[in-house]
């Protein structure tokens, strides 16, 4: 028989959602920037399971639920509600608990009012006979304008959603296996729950009108105070209702279907992102916080991405967990199957790892760093990630302006700083503006001067080109200096490109050199064979090659040059015979290709 799944439950909130079961609970946010975090409380709960206490009586354990609901619920919904309104005004907005107490008592008391003591009051003018429908009309005037009040808030749309994706988790827990909850799966599943807070205010409206009916209206302060009284007794039956409708059989749920009805209002289509954060909040709240060996969040991820498998670098994975956990990458390369990351970590890790392979976003971007010259800088998508080879450029104009002891620069169209920065840190200057016209990128450009401690002598001005510069003090040689540096960077480049290109082609030589080596033995054994028995020619053209080699050791510069020429010529005439020979002649060209690349060894130094 399968086992069932332990019930989870929950609400939503206006940046998340928490979800709560008997031994934890777990809260799900999203803050501005898209990053989640889940926040995961155990439950310490002094009532054994197995001993039959008040909490077991029915009605009174609805009771208590519900305060505890509302007492548990309370700090998340006020961290939820400062954030929503800090983001609206910009502001730190403190939420203290007389505030929340407040807060509370005015729901509680609007509640009675609109339920109980206005019906009560306003019946009093009309006949008698009549007094108890009347109160049942206005009850259900004053549910039907709340609901269309709420239905109408559009604020409230995000956290109908965030209501919809604890629905549609909460269902896919009941009914499916743990490797099946994905993001696809769960978007197929109802936002109706039978267990849903909703319900429960539906069967207490219910439960309100027909004591409304049943209790007498000839004294009507008498009536209002037994409804008051009677309150949480029909809170009580209320919470027995949603939980005994959740046993009810599939024929027979349709019994529920009025209650859920409400969730037509409640709850709405999630997006993808709500449902994945209410995924990581749901297995948050099954699991607990647990810490997890990198390499095996490393493989887990790779099992349910099977797609990226072929284009996956674990070094580009090491470097994102070096940023999240704040260590060098090198401390994470040589231990990383002895680190581990805890769930809130791992939840970073795919959400970034999702971010490099299905978003095909460059690695810097993913981390929000790079390292360029001697310095660390922060890029996002408003500026260009810096490029190796711009190095040159900086190694130039710091070598310029100490030549020229220079004391200020111009950056223009600075981006994220990172030239203006490294020159200004590695040279003499004592004032550097790094000028451009986005203010995305001077934002960034503003974290880097703070990153790398450069307030003092760097400063940013957000500029069209030179449009800005003219109330600026300081004056800038502009041609005279770009002239002299262009000039210099040119040429700098230039030898560059020259050098680097001798040393990719000497470097391929040398890498197909090293790989004849490793054959070497067994192509020399049967080269002396086949020789021995061959013609003169070929033991000409062997014995030729060996007194070479020999040769090159000695030969300069002039030397390996003059021979390089004779070596192709004669390299040049070397043609296989066919049939039996073709094989030989072969191997006797991998041995002067050998010889060729240990001539130019030389030309690395």
């Amino acid at each position: 028989m399968k086992r069932r799944k332990e019930k989870v439950g929950g609400m939503a909130l206006f940046n998340g959602l928490m979800l709560r079961n008997k031994k934890r609970e777990s809260i799900g946010r999203v803050d501005d920037n898209g990053n989640i975090s889940v926040e995961i409380n155990d439950i310490k709960s002094e009532i054994p399971e197995d001993v039959f206490t008040i909490y077991d009586v029915p009605i009174i354990r609805g009771i208590i639920s519900m305060i505890n609901m509302i007492t548990s619920s309370a700090p998340h919904v006020v961290k939820s509600s400062q954030a929503v309104l800090k983001k609206a005004t910009k502001e730190d907005i403190e939420i203290n608990k007389t505030e929340l107490v407040s807060a509370y008592i005015i729901s509680i008391t609007l509640i009675i009012f609109s339920l109980a003591a206005i019906p009560n009051f306003i019946s009093t003018f009309l006949y008698a006979g009549i007094r108890n429908i009347a109160q049942v009309i206005m009850q259900s005037v004053a549910f039907i304008i709340y609901l269309f009040l709420v239905a109408k808030v559009d604020d409230l749309k995000t956290l109908f959603e965030y209501h919809g994706a604890e629905h549609k988790v909460a269902n896919a827990y009941e009914k499916l296996d743990r490797k099946d909850i994905t993001v696809e799966n769960v978007k197929k599943e109802s936002r109706f729950h039978i267990r849903c807070g909703g319900n429960f205010v539906v069967y207490l409206f219910i439960l309100v009108i027909v004591v409304t009916l049943i209790i007498p209206s000839n004294n009507l302060v008498f009536k209002t105070i037994i409804e008051v009284i009677l309150f949480p007794f029909l809170a009580g039956l209320s919470y027995e209702l949603v939980m005994y409708t959740n046993y009810l059989p599939k024929f027979l749920r349709f019994l529920a279907y009025p209650a859920m009805s409400i969730q037509l209002i409640t709850t709405k289509e999630p997006s993808e992102d709500k449902i994945e954060l209410a995924i990581y909040t749901l297995f948050g709240c099954v699991d607990g916080e647990k810490e997890v060996n990198i390499d095996k969040c490393i493989t887990s991820y790779l099992s349910k991405n099977r797609k990226i498998n072929k284009v996956f670098d674990k070094k580009d994975a090491l470097k994102i967990i070096a940023n999240i956990k704040n260590l060098e990458f090198e401390k994470i390369y040589l231990d990383y199957t002895n680190i581990n990351l805890s769930y809130n970590e791992r939840i970073k890790l795919n959400k970034l790892l999702d971010k490099l392979y299905k978003e095909h976003m460059p690695l810097a971007y993913v981390i929000g760093c790079v390292n360029f010259y001697n310095e660390k800088y922060h890029v996002d998508k408003n500026v260009l990630i810096p490029r190796p080879d711009s190095e040159i450029l900086v190694d130039t104009a710091i070598k310029y302006i100490n030549e020229e002891k220079l004391n200020t620069m111009l950056d223009m169209c600075t981006g994220s700083g990172c030239l203006g920065i490294s020159i200004t840190n590695n040279s003499n200057l004592k004032h550097s503006l790094l000028v451009d016209i986005s203010s995305d990128a001077l934002n960034i450009a503003n974290k880097n001067i703070a990153l790398n401690n450069m307030n003092l002598k760097c400063v940013t001005l957000r500029s069209d080109l030179f449009k800005n510069l003219t109330a600026n003090e300081i004056k800038y040689d502009i041609e005279k200096e770009d002239l002299k540096l262009a000039k210099a960077a040119k040429q700098r480049l230039i030898l560059l490109k020259k050098i680097e290109k001798e040393k990719m082609m000497i470097e391929a030589k040398i890498i197909y050199s090293n790989q004849i080596e490793l054959v070497e033995d067994k192509m020399k054994e049967e080269l002396d064979t086949y020789i021995m028995n061959s013609e003169t020619e070929f033991e000409n053209i062997l014995q030729r090659f060996k007194e070479q080699e020999n040769e090159i050791e000695k030969m300069n510069k002039e030397e390996l040059d003059e021979y390089k020429i004779n070596f192709e010529q004669s390299y040049s005439q070397l043609k296989p015979k066919p049939n039996k020979e073709c094989l030989n002649w072969m191997r006797i060209k991998k041995y002067a290709i050998k010889l060729s690349a240990k001539a130019i060894a030389p030309y690395i130094n």
